[in-house]
């Protein structure tokens, strides 16, 4: 799977984000292949790619060699000829060579009765986007032939469509056909679900939709929360709902509490934590809360999800990052018991921020400071905070810094 990211849009006038759909464009696991296993050249058939000039053909072929170690090595000559169109329009568009992109994925279209209904959606989705900027009606058309094989990512990605054209009812009308109540989205649609809720409730409470701008706001609130309910991972949500807690709610430790996500990433909650209001608040206790009460595979899940979104860069457990080695400490009974990061002498001070972020979220209070000279002195260290033991031991020439999850102690605590 390929993410193309379309970034982000803001409106600068209330200070709140707008999450435009980062085009989620769903590149089926293949691609393209060398026609031979012996040599780097491939040549496309002619009598299937007939629609295409010499040119055309030749700049395909030229592409092939030239990627094949970058893309998905697979037996292209051996699927169906549809499959092949739609793997290698698909990759051109994601590429950036959209017109050529868009005349495979066209031609794709005279053999819609070999697809299923989700790759026909998928089909019309990716034709839309590469016809946005030339051709908006013919992008309209396409996005509509999506709608109708009900393609979540085409319906958020036409709302967005709208947006650029300051067509904001428009965009409202699309976006509501995505959304559904929170407790009856399917797992795989949460994400793109979330973000048509982030879209309408920016719309709202940007007073875009209505003339009442304390209600707008209200409403802009409410869709903000169900987007949170559907990927509470996602820093934009995570701003906008701290704004939101901070503005109209008045409740400062709600704010803080998002506020805390985003913090590390987005130099606008950093500033929004310093605060009078907020500065001597902490999230720190409710951040370890909701660990602690994850058991099982959960915490572990929430560990990872922690892991790839609320860090400078998605990092990933088990995995060699700049900094070194974040792993899952694990109890006899196979839950995780702890969390602890082996590192380099001069990486001490990321690694231990990193291990801090991902237990105790807030970076902002507490837990930094008992820790923030650990780094400079690289000696063994012991400590405990809100009932959990935080450690700086050697581990052969690297160092190793760890908290364990001590449950009861943590009751006691607080």
């Amino acid at each position: 799977m390929i993410f193309l990211n379309m970034g982000l849009k803001v409106l600068p006038f209330f200070n709140v984000k707008i999450q435009s759909y980062k085009l989620k464009v769903i590149v089926w696991n293949v691609f393209l292949c060398m026609f031979s296993t012996s040599v780097t050249s491939a040549s496309l058939n002619e009598t299937s790619y007939g629609f295409l000039t010499n040119s055309e053909r030749l700049k395909i072929e030229a592409l092939i060699e030239n990627n094949h170690g970058e893309i998905s090595i697979l037996p292209f000559k051996k699927l169906e000829v549809s499959e092949q169109f739609l793997n290698l329009g698909s990759w051109l568009v994601v590429e950036g060579y959209r017109t050529l992109g868009q005349k495979v994925l066209k031609h794709a279209l005279n053999y819609s009765s070999s697809f299923q209904q989700y790759e026909l959606g998928y089909i019309y989705n990716l034709l839309a986007s590469t016809a946005e900027l030339d051709e908006p009606n013919q992008a309209i058309a396409w996005y509509k032939e999506a709608l109708k094989f009900d393609d979540i990512s085409a319906c958020v990605n036409f709302g967005v469509f709208y947006e650029r054209r300051k067509s904001y009812q428009n965009a409202a009308e699309i976006y509501r056909q995505c959304t559904k109540p929170t407790d009856q989205v399917d797992v795989t649609k949460k994400e793109i679900i979330a973000l048509a809720y982030i879209n309408l409730g920016t719309l709202h409470y940007n007073g875009l939709l209505g003339s009442d701008f304390e209600t707008e706001r209200v409403i802009g609130g409410k869709l903000w929360k169900a987007s949170y309910k559907l990927n509470p991972y996602d820093i934009d949500i995570n701003y906008n709902l701290g704004l939101y807690q901070n503005k109209v709610e008045n409740n400062d430790q709600k704010a803080r509490y998002h506020y805390s996500v985003c913090a590390w990433i987005l130099g606008e909650c950093a500033r929004a934590l310093a605060h009078p209001k907020l500065v001597s608040l902490s999230s720190e206790s409710q951040y370890l809360t909701d660990l602690l009460k994850a058991k099982g595979v959960e915490r572990k899940f929430l560990i990872e999800d922690r892991a790839a979104s609320w860090l400078s860069e998605p990092t990933y457990l088990n995995t060699e990052t700049p900094y070194g080695v974040i792993n899952l400490v694990s109890s006899e009974d196979g839950n995780v018991s702890g969390i602890e990061m082996t590192f380099a002498n001069n990486q001490a001070d990321n690694a231990i921020a990193i291990v801090n972020r991902l237990v105790f979220v807030d970076m902002f209070s507490k837990v930094n400071a008992l820790t923030y000279a650990w780094g400079m002195a690289l000696q063994p260290m012991e400590i405990k905070h809100l009932g959990q033991m935080l450690s700086l031991k050697r581990k052969g020439d690297m160092w190793c810094y760890q908290i364990n999850f001590e449950e009861q102690s943590y009751a006691k605590s607080s």
